[in-house]
């Protein structure tokens, strides 16, 4: 009966594992996908950093994807992560930033008569505000907690002593 359930269970879930994830191949020069799992076995093809692979099939340390070519291989799990490389983020913000640039260079500039609205620029330290009750409360319970420890120390030994408390 169990075997039953497992094998039901199996069948609905396989759909979710053929759900091909993207991943990147992480900060490395270049890395090898290989024929098999292992690190001896021939290269398929060498990766470069932010190639886009899809993940085909995933083991403990190896990942079976296949890059946009077509090709598929294994490589090991620690190179590819799921978010594009550090070089390729900054290129892509780099990017960005110059498209918003040529657009901001392409606005018309507005006329001279027109005065700017006055930036306001609220001090950090002006809102702050130290609660002196808080501080008070928390000094307090401080020192309560030192006595009680104290206290509690001493009723130990007395108590261990049997009922003799011996100050030196």
């Amino acid at each position: 009966m169990k075997c039953r359930i497992w094998f039901l269970a199996g069948l609905l879930l396989a759909p979710l594992a053929a759900v091909a994830d993207t991943v990147y191949v992480i900060d490395k020069l270049q890395i090898g996908m290989r024929v098999e799992r292992d690190n001896v076995s021939a290269v398929v093809k060498p990766l470069e950093t932010g190639a886009a692979l899809d993940v085909l099939q995933r083991d403990e340390r190896f990942v079976r994807v296949r890059d946009k070519a077509g090709t598929e291989g294994w490589i090991e799990a620690r190179y590819v992560s799921p978010e594009l490389p550090a070089r390729a983020q900054l290129a892509k913000l780099q990017e960005e930033l110059n498209k918003a640039r040529a657009q901001l260079a392409a606005t018309p500039a507005k006329p001279n008569n027109a005065a700017p609205a006055p930036l306001v620029v609220a001090d950090a330290e002006a809102d702050y505000e130290l609660d002196y009750v808080w501080l008070l409360v928390a000094l307090g319970l401080l020192v309560a907690g030192f006595i009680a420890g104290i206290l509690w120390h001493r009723e130990s030994i007395r108590r261990r002593m049997g009922g003799m408390y011996l100050r030196i």
